[in-house]
């Protein structure tokens, strides 16, 4: 009775070690994948040479930027806020999603909100 006890231990410890070592080895293979994988917001280098880009038509209110589409690609109409509207900083680099409006000519956005 002893051997089937000694051997149902060690059996169990094995199972344990074995268990956590997958565990471990998942978890790190995880964290590796994400180390890999770039942000949803940022653009891969050679994104621009990738894009056919349609030419926009822009409202009255609009006006063309030619490096504003997407990841900074290609033109895109931007709507002209006026002075108090909510604004949004422009981002620092492009990214996929481009902001689409901006303030108009003259001011700028602080504090959220477009002023001189």
């Amino acid at each position: 009775m002893t051997r089937l006890q000694n051997s149902f231990s060690k059996t169990s410890i094995l199972c344990l070690l074995l268990l956590s070592s997958c565990l471990v080895c998942e978890a790190t293979f995880h964290k590796l994948l994400m180390m890999m994988m770039k942000p949803k917001d940022t653009c891969p280098s050679n994104c621009c040479q990738m894009m056919t880009c349609p030419k926009p038509k822009c409202h009255p209110y609009q006006v063309m930027k030619h490096n504003a589409g997407w990841c900074g690609c290609c033109p895109k109409c931007m709507t002209q806020l006026r002075m108090g509207h909510p604004c949004n900083p422009k981002p620092k680099h492009p990214c996929p999603k481009m902001p689409s409006s901006e303030c108009g000519h003259g001011l700028k956005c602080k504090h959220g909100k477009c002023c001189k």
